[in-house]
């Protein structure tokens, strides 16, 4: 596995290394990407706020936090509430920096960038490497084309009974097109193994009303992982993992 990691936006690197303490805007929620930004910012001096960062997340407390935003109501497909007052928030507070650090965070600033940059800077990736990235069978499309070795793959159209897959491929997995989309942030779509035909049913309705759902191979191997920070197309910093567990 590759995991597509995002690069700070086309002004240059991110400088914390000024005689003006920075002023950076963290949104997420407790976990363990968030965390590590906050405490990482804190630790080289920035002055660090939060916005979408749930009540009972324990960062929240943390010391390096100096405000929390909880006038930014959270993104809503049906509302510009959440539009309206992160506008305000970055025209106010103008921040060095804005860093989303999760997919409900990202999504949401990704799509409406348009809208948002001209009132701050926002971490974002290109929207080609978001499109790619954040699409399954987008992301399965660029590895084959890249001779990556891959298990075979089918886009099922939904609805659809287990008789419209080969017996021989069970045990497979049933993967969403993304883990999040911008209509539903708060349910996260995870990947599903069936290990037998009879089980094929009650695996596919955990994908509610979805138009399509990608069918894969199941095999046995080792996961690994290789981890990059790169800025214009250098590598500054590399490393891998093995999944153990």
């Amino acid at each position: 596995a590759v995991r597509c990691r995002r690069q700070p936006p086309s002004s240059g690197r991110v400088s914390v290394a000024t005689s003006k303490r920075p002023k950076i805007c963290v949104l997420g929620k407790e976990d363990r990407a968030f965390l590590a930004v906050v405490r990482s910012f804190g630790r080289r001096g920035a002055e660090v706020h939060l916005c979408w960062t749930p009540p009972e997340a324990l960062a929240r407390y943390s010391r390096y936090v100096a405000r929390v935003h909880d006038e930014v109501p959270p993104y809503s497909p049906h509302d510009g509430a959440w539009k309206a007052a992160l506008v305000d928030m970055l025209e106010r507070e103008r921040f060095d920096l804005v860093v989303p650090t999760n997919d409900a965070s990202i999504i949401p600033l990704q799509t409406h960038r348009a809208e948002l940059e001209p009132h701050g800077r926002i971490y974002l990736i290109s929207d080609h490497a978001f499109d790619v990235c954040f699409d399954k069978e987008k992301s399965y499309a660029l590895a084959q084309s890249l001779d990556v070795p891959l298990p075979p793959q089918h886009v099922l159209r939904l609805p659809v009974g287990p008789e419209a897959l080969d017996p021989s491929w069970y045990p497979l997995v049933l993967k969403p097109h993304a883990s999040f989309t911008l209509d539903d942030l708060r349910r996260k779509h995870f990947v599903r193994k069936v290990r037998r035909p009879e089980d094929f049913a009650a695996q596919l309705a955990y994908f509610g009303d979805a138009e399509e759902v990608l069918v894969q191979r199941h095999f046995h191997g080792t996961g690994a992982g290789i981890e990059m920070l790169t800025v214009d197309g250098e590598i500054l910093v590399a490393l891998q993992h093995l999944r153990i567990h």
